[in-house]
């Protein structure tokens, strides 16, 4: 029977049940969701309500725009996320009030902790009924048997110690949690102090525990009298732990307790190699988690619980797949002792995320690479080469590197080791996702052109204290890509006759998807307040004039002047987010 594929594949469309359809939206985008919207009339209905079903707020205009909409639709949202980026997204007290009785089936609830202080109010979560997930809680809101149905519950700042001697009056409201985290934030001034007894009731509370986070200023104490582990907590699979130190008694009890462990991340600032057993404690915790796929160390932890003992038993581990160091700020993995050889003899298995630098023996970055490249799971490095001058060629670290996902590449200068012979591999594409260059030098339209056609996927460009040698103007002239962030602080041009050159005020920015027309803005120098100003239609046409010719513009142009000090140029698809700071702040990726 003859039969046309269009009608039959339409046809098909109109059969689908409209759950199928409604859960096939929940993975797509707000933008290919609301294209669905018109595929047909029995496609309307599920995706509407996929649309309300996860709300996120970016603005606080978006947010107000919104609100008079839930007042019909809101009964269909179930997850609504305030962004909690820099531009963090307020919400008031009334408009809780609101969101309570315009959302009554509402179960994820997200925004910025800091802004409970604003919202304050002991009896706000009883007008949510359904909900099961909370921002982290800053204030002591209590918590009534509304919200017995939580799954999910972490606490931020000085509360976690009020909580903490508070233990029967939390979790008795909250039985049902899978998810806790305590996140202290102070300094080792004020350590808080843990006891084993203490997590023995948190897991004899919460049976069907499966994540905890304790971080921040922790304190373990482990007390030795009348210590027994009661019942292993055999729902938990993950667990997160950054305090002071720790001791072997400890270890040899999270093995014991956590046997069905799938996740274990410690970050321990005082861990001493003098400490005995520890070793052994924590080769004997890796038996006994047959499950343990993914272990995260800072570097000064892993020197100490990672020895030759702990391989031995890796290697007759039958599920552990990932062992990270964790990229914390200049927490490297020296290459002047035994332990980096160690990683790279015995872990190429697992090391998945490594921090090193270059050391006085190397004359080129080909010695570390060499090193590097038998580590076939790598997809996080930071490199550090501890000098402006030492030549770092970004392809040979991708050539060498092929499976990373992520770099950072610090106090060196980028280079191409051969710009013909590096755009001739290009048809050799590179996976790496994020990149990041931190007190660097290079050449823009060199590097960035490079990237452009060799890391397709790029998706996050941030770039600290960094200056070009060459030119007026910084390129990042990459027109195919799709950014979700681009951060840029600090840069500046190390030309010109001015011994002390500042650092770069003003950016071009062309989205070639939103089809607009090159942007300019000029960033406000006031490190306290910094600013971002958009130029007018007048001002843009004047910058476009003086971008394009050695003209100088008259003083009296104020921000427009500051193309004397050079300017950056992005050319691209699209930018979810970007950020540009004229002063250095101090906040290093």
């Amino acid at each position: 029977m003859p039969y046309s594929s269009s009608s039959s594949s339409s046809s098909s469309s109109h059969r689908l049940p409209s759950e199928l359809i409604e859960l096939i939206g929940s993975y797509l985008s707000n933008q290919e969701q609301y294209k669905c919207l018109f595929v047909c009339k029995n496609w309307f209905d599920p995706i509407h309500r996929t649309l309300y079903k996860t709300i996120q707020i970016k603005t606080r205009h978006q947010f107000k725009t919104l609100l008079p909409q839930l007042e019909s639709n809101g009964k269909l949202v179930r997850s609504l996320y305030f962004c909690k980026s820099k531009h963090r997204v307020g919400v008031t007290r009334n408009e809780l009030d609101q969101l309570a009785i315009v959302c009554p089936y509402i179960e994820i609830l997200d925004f910025h902790q800091a802004i409970w202080k604003y919202i304050y109010n002991s009896n706000l979560l009883d007008q949510f009924k359904h909900i099961y997930q909370l921002p982290p809680l800053t204030h002591n809101l209590r918590l009534s048997q509304h919200q017995n149905q939580l799954t999910s519950l972490s606490l931020y700042g000085p509360i976690v110690s009020d909580y903490l001697f508070q233990q029967e009056e939390l979790l008795k409201c909250t039985p049902h949690l899978v998810f806790l985290s305590f996140n202290s934030q102070q300094d080792k001034s004020h350590a808080i102090h843990i006891s084993n007894m203490q997590l023995e009731f948190i897991h004899d509370s919460l049976p069907l525990l499966k994540e905890l986070e304790l971080s921040g200023s922790f304190k373990l104490h482990y007390i030795t009298q009348q210590a027994s582990i009661t019942t292993a907590a055999v729902h938990l699979t993950r667990f997160l732990l950054k305090a002071d130190s720790i001791s072997p008694q400890w270890i040899y009890y999270f093995a014991y307790k956590y046997p069905h462990l799938e996740t274990l991340d410690l970050e321990l600032t005082l861990l001493s190699q003098k400490q005995k057993r520890v070793d052994k404690s924590f080769s004997f915790l890796l038996k006994s988690c047959p499950n343990l796929n993914k272990i995260e160390l800072d570097s000064l932890s892993a020197k100490t619980l990672m020895t030759k003992e702990f391989f031995d038993m890796a290697d007759q581990h039958q599920h552990l797949k990932e062992i990270k160091m964790k990229d914390l700020s200049y927490n490297l993995v020296s290459r002047q002792d035994g332990f980096f050889d160690l990683l790279v003899k015995r872990g190429k298995r697992w090391i998945s995320g490594l921090g090193t630098e270059v050391i006085e023996s190397d004359l080129t970055i080909r010695r570390i690479l060499e090193s590097l490249m038998t580590l076939n799971q790598l997809t996080d490095l930071v490199l550090c080469c501890g000098h402006p001058y030492f030549d770092c060629e970004l392809d040979l670290i991708l050539d060498h590197c092929p499976n990373l996902i992520q770099l950072t590449i610090r106090s060196a200068q980028v280079i191409l080791s051969s710009k013909q012979q590096a755009l001739m591999m290009i048809s050799r594409v590179h996976g790496l996702k994020s990149i990041s260059f931190s007190t660097v030098s290079f050449s823009s339209s060199i590097i960035f052109d490079y990237l452009s056609l060799k890391c397709p996927v790029l998706t996050k460009l941030m770039c600290y204290e960094c200056d070009q040698k060459q030119g007026n103007v910084i390129q990042i002239h990459m027109p195919q890509h799709t950014f979700e962030t681009i951060s840029l602080n600090g840069i500046r041009l190390a030309v010109g006759t001015l011994e002390d050159q500042p650092n770069i005020r003003i950016i071009s920015i062309t989205q070639q998807q939103k089809k607009e027309q090159k942007r300019w803005y000029h960033a406000n120098h006031n490190m306290c307040y910094p600013k971002i100003h958009r130029f007018n239609q007048r001002q843009t046409n004047q910058l476009q004039q003086y971008s394009s010719s050695i003209k100088k513009p008259p003083t009296t142009f104020r921000k427009i002047k500051d193309i004397l000090f050079g300017y950056i140029s992005i050319q691209c698809q699209s930018i979810q987010h970007w950020e540009f700071i004229c002063e250095t702040t101090y906040n290093e990726f």
